[in-house]
């Protein structure tokens, strides 16, 4: 039991840490980097990527490593069962929707710092940015909400 309870802690935390950042680009950063002039928001934009490509890796290895221990962990068939095999899957899918961003970071993460799109281009990107983050923050509240109900043993 102890093993599974710190698989679940790990995990928590780690799904925690995600959601925390999730939400915060989704409220704060985004709109903030939408009210710059594009120069600006490309350039800062380009920085944070810089950044997370080697944090959220390391995060989503943690929390899938976490989330499928605590799956094994859990008895087949059972609630708790169910519920964190839908955590693993709802950080997947998350993942699934980064990988559909790839494009457009690998695009601003090569770009020079003097090579800003043009402005509608730019708001186009950012639209369809926002979409899939949408999309993969509603993933890892998901994700986080049956974890901490798995962890309760309902």
């Amino acid at each position: 039991m102890v093993g599974l309870d710190t698989a679940e802690l790990i995990n928590i935390i780690s799904v925690a840490l995600l959601v925390g950042n999730d939400v915060a680009v989704w409220t704060v950063v985004h709109p903030a980097l939408d009210e710059i002039p594009v120069a600006h928001g490309f350039t800062a934009e380009r920085a944070m990527l810089l950044r997370y490509k080697t944090l959220v890796p390391i995060l989503i290895l943690i929390i899938l490593a976490s989330g499928v221990a605590v799956v094994v962990q859990d008895k087949g068939g059972s609630l708790n069962f169910w519920l964190s095999l839908s955590g693993v899957i709802a950080i997947f899918c998350w993942q699934l929707i980064v990988i559909s961003l790839y494009p457009i970071n690998v695009k601003l993460m090569e770009a020079k710092p003097e090579d800003v799109p043009p402005e509608d281009e730019w708001r186009r990107m950012r639209r369809i940015w926002l979409a899939r983050h949408t999309a993969r923050m509603v993933l890892s509240i998901a994700a986080l909400v049956v974890f901490v109900l798995a962890a309760l043993k309902l």
